[in-house]
């Protein structure tokens, strides 16, 4: 393409001359700037991107350059993308060679060329976010180290600081006050990345800088390259990010950079508003002001220059590098605060005032926004506003990529890519998408077996033959899954993405349940009305003596099913030969299972007095039974146990009770633990109290966890422990006391009950215990104690396992349904209730279906092999039903094809690597779009709306501890970039700007409004108060007191 390009006709230089009349004067002197370093400073609405886009126009039309010479570079794709939209509309076809990329996407590009250079291999993936916190959760379980005193989110920020810093963060520098823990995390996290040939997100920048600070020859080579760096949003920085620069263009170089040190707002990824001035010292940049706005009235613009000139830091203080912006706007209407004493009152008042900007002053839903500081806020006005009948789009905190259906087909990309250095995480949660096929038991036991054999879980899959001990039906699980990966997705892995998202989506759909929700609930109840325990003991009698079997059967398409169906069942699941022989009666309503030397098994069709089933149905069932018969996992050894406590928060309260009983082949095994616990802090709330009952005279004269922990764990010792939420509650505490005071995490493997309960009993109204209990039959809920709730929740647990044994056996063999249907059509059964469920799964398999042998349909009579025919044809051709899933579905498939579409946009390499590499990069700050186009109201944080506007602004939660943010208070440095927040989302606002505080939001704090609203000039302000009754009244100045 380079070639081509530098052979392309290129527009006259009289086409530039037509295009430099849309700039001003200031921005035209920084467009034509004479080759060299450039500093200009833009202020909000002063055509910073124009400028970006037209000195890359104007180095290509009027200076000679060729595209692929230019780097442009910024802090969001969303940016890149809309920097090349424009550019591609002025110079068209010669703005494809542009390296227009984030600073992760154009190191991404130098290590993709160059990075074996530096040991890195070929083929490394970039870890997306899921990666990242499952290689820091593994890193934790290495180490031994409870989540609870190390929470991911601690060690992400501490791992990515460091290496935006350019620091090796598996080094402790000792001298710092740190916690050597967090360098043990990061290097055994570094290990696991290395281990699976990847590379989290910071890694990109910082083994770029390596590689052209220890490569001179690489680095001269990417200097000849790209001589002419155009940097946007430079404020954005940090110092790895400069570092970089300085290397791909040291001073003296042609580069220039865009920035705005009043809208520096992601310190908390790093960056340094002070590398502008540090770009002065070392650059000596031409120095242009970028002076005119096009953006915001007159109140908005010069209220918001005055606010953010009384919070400069000091390096600011220089008059040559202030944004003194004018406007050609008009002065326009006042900035108005409201000041709310609930958020009832805020909600109905925005929807009465966005109503009236609607209806009455005539602004599109679309041209309103609704602003925030974090996600919390806008939960409530959403749906506030939707029931009022307002179009919302809300920019949601998790991008595309980050959607939990999403990640699942994201996961199966990465495997298809490297099955070898997949996660084990990754692994089995690949085989549970879009059907579980895996119990909570079967994983624990896979997990188990690859630990003890030092076998990764893909390698496992591989050779899960030399397992025994793994039952048929996962075995055969994972020979499916292999299937899928190898046999039907491989075949397309070096198609475009287009085709292997097709092809894989595809193949994903064809592996969820053959059964909606409400047939699934049909077919459970029915399964247990026929099943035959007596046969399914008889047949396993006779497969564990390994003796020979007969399956006789009528020769009628339906006995011919039948007798397919456990054939197949026996050899294709358990490896067990099986004769068939069609020579019962014709009319016979049942099959037989005939053995050397024992009487034989006749299995009849239950008789049911309002529905007839078929002999096909009867068989699947006794084969899925049978076949359950192999899951013996819930007879392991576990500890069912609960704690109460002084509270709900693991962090900070205390374990007061543990009870405990030991399980083992579902009976109670040897007696139970019981201790009561004295807190340290010698009291227990009355809150607490009000829950269960124990006062601190019951717990005064208990010991103290210090003595009571060691002898739960070794009652517990390494069985599974069970219980009901203790995920989420349970096994926290546990894990912060034990890391506490013994070093060490409690790595047990768990059961909890209500995600059990949750994945069983889908749609129940609560999954609290006392629900759970009286739904399963099991009595109503005793007092909240330790001991009384290990009882019931034992109970309950055993009542689950056999749940599940059950609908695991259900689901099993899915691929016979279309032989069950056919069956039910030879038998000329009434197609309804059941019958109607089975038929409608038998219609969704079909394209995996298992038909007759051969030889077994040629013992049919002529008749029914002709009738045989005509029947397939109706299975084949008759349409199933929908399911509601299949909107789900439809809806993912099309946003697939539009983030593909966009991709294609931005790549012309469209390969597998290429689509993984760009969707890692995706961050949370590249807004998908807002609700202009959709004439939507749109809803977003302060830091998502920098780059956008809109014609109207409500910026909400304008108070003490939502902003600023109550973290940031005691920190100056974080204090003056919540005003610099502030300052970015008053300046969203082309032609209207409302504030609103509220005093009670009905969170147990009553706040005071922001400090920042009371630094406006008042002459730009009006200010209403309504209080509690309704009751309106404008404030006049002075202003209103405050806390300081």
């Amino acid at each position: 393409m380079k070639a081509a390009t530098e052979t392309m006709e290129r527009p006259s230089r009289g086409a530039w001359r037509e295009l430099a009349v849309a700039l001003n004067r200031r921005q035209l002197e920084a467009v034509m700037a004479p080759e060299g370093p450039v500093l200009v400073i833009a202020g909000p609405g002063s055509g910073k991107t124009r400028v970006i886009t037209y000195r890359a126009a104007y180095l290509i039309l009027q200076r000679g350059v060729s595209p692929h010479r230019i780097l442009a570079v910024t802090f969001t794709n969303r940016a890149a993308e809309e920097m090349r939209t424009r550019l591609e509309s002025i110079v068209h076809a010669l703005g494809e060679d542009i390296w227009f990329h984030t600073f992760h996407a154009a190191s991404l590009r130098l290590l993709r060329e160059y990075g074996e250079a530096i040991d890195l291999p070929p083929d490394f993936v970039v870890a997306d976010e899921a990666m990242q916190r499952q290689a820091l959760r593994e890193a934790l379980y290495e180490l031994n180290l409870s989540p609870e005193l190390y929470p991911i989110h601690a060690l992400q920020d501490y791992i990515g600081r460091r290496k935006g810093a350019m620091q090796d963060p598996s080094w402790f520098p000792g001298h710092d006050g740190g916690d050597i823990a967090y360098s043990d995390v990061a290097r055994v996290y570094g290990e696991w990345l290395r281990e699976h040939h990847a590379l989290d997100f910071d890694d990109l920048i910082y083994h770029a800088v390596r590689l052209l600070a220890l490569r001179a020859d690489i680095r001269r080579h990417v200097q000849e390259q790209l001589p002419h760096v155009l940097v946007d949003e430079y404020q954005d920085i940090n110092l790895a990010q400069y570092r970089l620069l300085t290397l791909l263009a040291p001073p003296g170089s042609d580069i220039m950079v865009v920035a705005d040190g009043d809208q520096s707002i992601y310190g908390w990824r790093g960056a340094e508003p002070s590398l502008i001035e540090r770009f002065q010292r070392s650059y000596r940049p031409r120095l242009i002001i970028l002076e005119q706005s096009y953006r915001s009235t007159q109140t908005i613009l010069y209220a918001a220059q005055r606010f953010i000139a009384r919070g400069r830091a000091a390096p600011w203080r220089d008059p040559r590098r202030r944004t003194y912006l004018r406007t050609v706007h008009p002065r326009g209407d006042p900035i108005y605060h409201y000041l709310f004493a609930t958020a009832e009152q805020e909600r109905e008042w925005l929807a009465t005032l966005i109503r009236r900007l609607h209806d009455e002053r005539g602004y599109r839903y679309g041209d309103i926004a609704i602003l925030y500081r974090t996600h919390q806020l806008a939960d409530p006005l959403e749906g506030y506003l939707a029931q009022r009948g307002i179009p919302v789009h809300r920019v949601q905190k998790e991008h595309f990529f980050q959607r939990p259906l999403v990640q699942e087909v994201v996961r199966y990309l990465y495997l298809l890519r490297s099955l070898a250095t997949a996660s084990d995480a990754d692994v089995l949660a690949a085989l549970n998408f879009p059907r579980t096929l895996l119990d909570e038991l079967t994983i624990m036991q896979l997990e188990r077996l690859a630990h003890r054999h030092q076998l990764r879980l893909a390698e496992l899959i591989r050779s899960h033959d030399r397992f025994p001990e793994l039952s048929p039906l996962t075995r055969a699980a994972l020979r499916a899954f292999l299937q899928l990966l190898e046999g039907e997705l491989l075949p397309v892995v070096n198609q475009p993405i287009g085709v292997i998202v097709e092809r894989l989506l595809d193949v994903l759909s064809l592996r969820r349940s053959p059964f909606d929700r409400e047939e699934w609930r049909l077919l459970c109840g029915w399964a247990e009305f026929i099943a035959q325990p007596e046969a399914v003991a008889k047949m396993r009698d006779w497969l564990d003596r390994g003796v020979r079997l007969t399956i006789h059967a009528p020769p009628t398409i339906d006995g011919a099913c039948a007798a397919t169906i456990l054939e197949r069942a026996l050899r294709e699941y358990l490896g067990h030969s099986a004769s068939v022989v069609l020579d019962l009666p014709g009319d016979a309503r049942a099959i037989q299972v005939a053995s050397e030397g024992d009487a034989p098994l006749t299995i009849y069709v239950p008789v049911q007095r309002t529905v007839a089933h078929a002999l096909a149905a009867v068989a699947w069932r006794l084969a899925q039974d049978v076949l359950a018969t192999y899951e013996r996992l819930a007879d392991e050894r576990f500890v069912v146990y609960d704690l109460e406590t002084t509270g709900i928060d693991p962090r900070r309260d205390e374990i007061i009770e543990i009870g405990a009983q030991v399980m083992e082949r579902r009976r109670e095994e040897g007696p139970p633990f019981f201790a009561f616990v004295r807190p340290a802090r010698g009291f227990i709330p009355a809150a607490a109290t009000k829950v269960h009952g124990i006062t601190w005279e019951d717990v005064k004269d208990a010991a103290p966890i210090e003595a009571v922990l060691p002898r739960f764990l070794a009652y517990v010792g390494e069985a599974i422990v069970a219980g009901h939420n203790i995920l989420a509650f349970d096994n926290r505490f546990i894990d912060r006391e034990a890391a506490r005071l013994l070093g060490r995490s409690f790595r047990n493997p768990s059961l909890d009950t209500m995600l059990l309960a949750q994945r069983l009993l889908p749609g129940e109204p609560s999954y609290r215990l006392d629900h759970l209990l009286r739904r399963m039959g099991l009595g109503e809920k005793v007092e909240h104690r330790a001991a009384q709730d290990v009882q019931q929740t034992r109970e309950l647990l055993l009542t689950l396992l056999e749940e599940n044994r059950r609908q695991l056996a259900l689901g099993a063999l899915p691929e016979m349904l279309p032989l069950v249907g056919l069956g039910m059509l030879g038998a000329g059964v009434a197609l309804e209730d059941e019958n109607r469920a089975l038929w409608h799964g038998a219609l969704r398999m079909r394209e995996q279906a298992a038909w007759l042998d051969d030889g077994i349909r040629e013992q049919l009579p002529a008749a029914e092999r002709a009738r045989l025919d005509d029947l397939i044809e109706r299975l084949m051709t008759e349409t199933p039903p929908p399911m509601a899933e299949d909107e789900t579905w439809a809806a993912l498939r099309e946003a697939f094809t539009a983030q593909i579409a966009a991709f294609a946009r931005f790549s012309r390499d469209l390969s597998l690597r290429a689509f993984l590499d760009y969707q890692a990069l995706v961050t949370s700050l590249d807004v998908e779009g807002t609700g202009a186009d959709e004439d939507r109201v749109t809803m977003l944080t302060l830091h998502n709306a920098k780059g956008a506007e809109f014609p109207v602004v409500i910026i909400i939660g304008v108070e003490e501890e939502n902003l600023p943010l109550w973290t940031t208070l005691e920190d100056e440095a974080a204090l003056a970039e919540e005003r610099r927040v502030f300052y970015v989302g008053m300046t969203r606002a082309r032609e209207r700007l409302y504030l609103c505080s509220v005093s009670d939001r009905g969170d147990g704090f009553v706040r005071t409004p922001s400090r920042f609203a009371f630094d406006l000039p008042s002459e730009y302000v009006r200010r209403v108060r309504v209080d509690p009754h309704g009751r309106v009244q404008e404030l006049e100045p002075p202003r209103i007191r405050r806390k300081a």
